[in-house]
């Protein structure tokens, strides 16, 4: 049994991260479990450390040059994907979901009504301390700063620093 579990789970994760690397010439921890698609796109120089994961459904999910995403850290792009620019800071933790369950019928159960999307997008110069959620629909501006711990539910302002549940703006960066 544990070569089954081998074969299917270590193997290609492993394949996929090196074909990523070579791919997009990019550092890819082999503890990270990133999924084979024709929808991630990763640019130059990012650096995605160990146990990281990243999920796409019909959407793309597109990181740009220069990024850092820190261990523990989950993406998942819906339908409507996620964009991430240049230059991004995502601390170890974090997670970034691009999808909810649709819940507005008492008639049907949650699971049965299906998923919306928007998309999430994340503008150069950014940094999202640890610990941070953000929710399908937001845009965090560039040059802003959310604070670790922070849910961010709604759009980030450029040159911002955002902290709290829900994350607020409490100063711009100067």
């Amino acid at each position: 049994m544990a070569k089954i579990n081998i074969r299917r789970y270590l193997l290609p994760s492993i394949i996929t991260n090196i074909y990523y690397m070579l791919r997009f010439k990019c550092y890819i921890s082999l503890k990270s479990e990133i999924q084979l698609s024709r929808n991630i796109m990763i640019g130059e120089k990012t650096r995605i450390s160990s146990f990281v994961v990243m999920k796409v459904n019909e959407g793309k999910l597109r990181i740009g040059n220069n990024c850092t995403i820190n261990s523990f850290c989950f993406i998942f792009a819906g339908e409507k994907g996620v964009d991430i620019g240049n230059d991004v800071l995502i601390g170890s933790n974090s997670s970034i979901h691009a999808l909810n369950y649709d819940y507005k019928s008492r008639e049907k159960h949650i699971v049965d009504q299906g998923t919306i999307s928007k998309g999430i997008t994340i503008e150069d110069d950014v940094w999202i301390g640890a610990n941070t959620l953000i929710v399908d629909g937001v845009t965090i501006s560039k040059g802003a700063v959310v604070g670790g711990g922070s849910v961010v539910t709604k759009n980030i302002p450029p040159y911002s620093l955002a902290v709290g549940v829900p994350a607020k703006v409490i100063k711009e960066r100067v």
